[in-house]
């Protein structure tokens, strides 16, 4: 809810060489009252001045009606010569500020946007939009290796109708691992550069060597506790990861496999290793 109205400010009183249209005394006291405009109570802009005239001798109130039109273009005269405090402008200057520091900051992001664009880096998420209209026309995708001018991308199976939404999804760290098409996208980096790329975020490179799928990986999604306690006597591995870094333990918890998930933590299994959509070990 917004809360706005008008306040008014006393800029000053002076005395004028006016007759008093009551009593005939030689001069008046007038106080000059400044309007404004305020959003929260902050002054926002100045909106009109009024005034008052008093006679110090009949103690009267005098109307302006009351004066003749000389006397009238007088007191608009004295009322304008007064100066209104710069506060009162308060709520425009904020504004103003704000548009210049919304500008400078468009302008960085536009910059760092080209930046990224032009130097993709394992581990970037990226928002793309697809050139065929839809309802949900923005996409999200990793970039998962950058080799030899080009560009491997994972893409996530999601799709959002804003720009805005895709780009809290990543924020907010909600793309599970599961949202992500098992097979990379090989790109070169002309046709990278050419994707309409509405947002980067530079994160985390992915951790190399990556490896595809492990026995112990396979035996921690089938819950194969025979098969997983023979290769760790062997001493594969237990904390390798795959293509978006999960590792047997982290797939032994996604798939509900507690007597692997006790196995591998009696073995020494890292507990600490976080995914690279932000999955960890619970």
């Amino acid at each position: 809810m917004i809360i706005y109205g008008r306040g008014t400010k006393k800029l000053g009183t002076t005395v004028l060489a006016i007759l008093c249209p009551r009593c005939g005394a030689t001069s008046l006291t007038m106080t000059v009252i400044q309007h404004y405009f305020h959003i929260f109570w902050i002054p926002f802009f100045p909106a009109y001045r009024s005034s008052s005239l008093h006679c110090p001798r009949c103690t009267s109130t005098v109307d302006e009606s009351e004066l003749s039109s000389e006397d009238r273009g007088f007191v608009r005269r004295e009322r304008m010569a007064f100066r209104t405090p710069l506060y009162l402008f308060a709520g425009c200057f904020l504004v103003a500020a704000g548009m210049a520091a919304g500008g400078i900051i468009h302008r960085y992001d536009a910059k760092r946007l080209q930046e990224y664009r032009q130097t993709p880096q394992s581990g970037d998420w990226i928002v793309v939009k697809a050139k065929k209209e839809s309802g949900y026309p923005y996409h999200i995708a990793r970039v998962k290796k950058v080799d030899q001018s080009k560009v491997w991308l994972l893409p996530a199976t999601l799709a959002y109708s804003e720009d805005e939404a895709a780009q809290r999804a990543i924020e907010e760290s909600r793309i599970r691992p599961d949202d992500f098409d098992p097979e990379p996208l090989t790109l070169s980096e002309t046709a990278y550069g050419r994707l309409d790329i509405t947002y980067i975020k530079r994160d985390k490179a992915w951790p190399e060597p990556l490896v595809e799928d492990t026995p112990l990986m396979q035996a921690a999604d089938t819950g194969d506790r025979d098969m997983a306690s023979r290769l760790i006597s062997s001493g594969v591995p237990m904390n390798a990861v795959d293509s978006i870094g999960n590792t047997a333990l982290l797939r032994a918890c996604d798939h509900g496999q507690t007597e692997i998930v006790r196995l591998l933590l009696k073995h020494g299994a890292n507990v600490h290793v976080v995914n690279h959509v932000g999955g960890q070990h619970s």
